[in-house]
C-alpha cells in the first residue's frame, strides 16, 4: 500500500510540474510569438475566396488558444480541433477528419500545413494536400514523413502554385 501511495504522490508532483511549465510557456508567449511569414495574407486569400480555416493540434486547448492570441490569429480561424479532445489524437487522421467535417470540406479540397512527423502522417492519411513547414524539420525529413511539398513559410511560390491549381479546379 505504501508503494501505491508513493506512486500517486509522484504522479501528482509530476502533473504539478507540467502545469507550471505550461503556465510559464503561456506567460512567455506575449513576448516572443511571431507568426510564420505569410500566414495573414494566406488567411486573407482564403477568406476572400469564401474558404474557412481550422487549426488541428495536439497541444492542450489553453496553450493553442494562447498561441493564436499571441500571434494575432484568434478569430481568423473558424475551428480549433484539439487532439486530446478527439477519440484518437495525431498521428491518427481523426483530428483532421473532424476539422474537415466541421468545415464542410472534402479531403480533395483540403490543405494542411504541418511541422511534425505525427501531424504529417495524420494529415496525409486524412487525404489532405500536405505542406510541411521547415520550421523544425528539414525539407527531406518532412517529405520522408509524408509531406507532398516542403516550404519555409506561407510566402512560398510552391504554395501559391498549388493553391492556384486547386482554385482553378473548383471554378
Amino acid at each position: 500500500m505504501l508503494k501505491v501511495k508513493k506512486v500517486r504522490e509522484e504522479e501528482k508532483e509530476g502533473a504539478g510540474m507540467i502545469d507550471r511549465k505550461e503556465a510559464l510557456f503561456r506567460e512567455a508567449l506575449a513576448d516572443c510569438v511571431e507568426p510564420v511569414a505569410g500566414i495573414h495574407a494566406l488567411l486573407d486569400r482564403a477568406s476572400a475566396a469564401g474558404m474557412r480555416a481550422a487549426v488541428v493540434t495536439n497541444a492542450p486547448r489553453i496553450n493553442a488558444e494562447s498561441m493564436l492570441r499571441a500571434a494575432c490569429l484568434d478569430g481568423r480561424l473558424t475551428e480549433l480541433v484539439i487532439g486530446e479532445e478527439c477519440t484518437r489524437p495525431k498521428p491518427d487522421p481523426e483530428p483532421y477528419r473532424e476539422a474537415m467535417r466541421r468545415l464542410g470540406a472534402t479531403p480533395s479540397r483540403s490543405v494542411a500545413f504541418e511541422h511534425s512527423r505525427s501531424g504529417l502522417r495524420a494529415a496525409r492519411a486524412a487525404g489532405a494536400l500536405v505542406f510541411g513547414l521547415t520550421t523544425g524539420l528539414s525539407a527531406a525529413e518532412l517529405l520522408q514523413a509524408g509531406a507532398h511539398h516542403a516550404i519555409p513559410d506561407f510566402t512560398s511560390p510552391a504554395l501559391a502554385a498549388a493553391l492556384a491549381t486547386m482554385e482553378a479546379g473548383s471554378a
